[in-house]
């Protein structure tokens, strides 16, 4: 099981269940980068993101009550001010 599929796994299913899970490509847009500051390699990105539609520099994953919706095609960008809670690695 891959480290996606196991946080998908835990998330509760709901009609937009989104969580900050630390990537963000606010010091240069297109280059994304945990929190950590090491590179994003890769992604679940939805079809379509990051689009940076609204000046979005931040990830999130959501997992809705639409059973086509996958890990594997769950991640969004948004702006960093919306107020939605956060994942953490332990």
């Amino acid at each position: 099981m891959t480290g996606e599929t196991f946080l998908w796994n835990q998330l509760p299913r709901g009609h937009w269940n989104a969580y900050w899970f630390g990537i963000t490509d606010k010091t240069k847009e297109t280059d994304w980068v945990w929190v950590d500051g090491t590179t994003l390699i890769g992604g679940f990105w939805e079809e379509g993101e990051p689009n940076n539609h609204i000046d979005e520099d931040c990830g999130y994953i959501v997992k809705t009550e639409v059973l086509e919706r996958t890990a594997i095609r769950s991640w969004y960008d948004a702006p960093c001010s919306m107020y939605w809670p956060y994942i953490c690695e332990i």
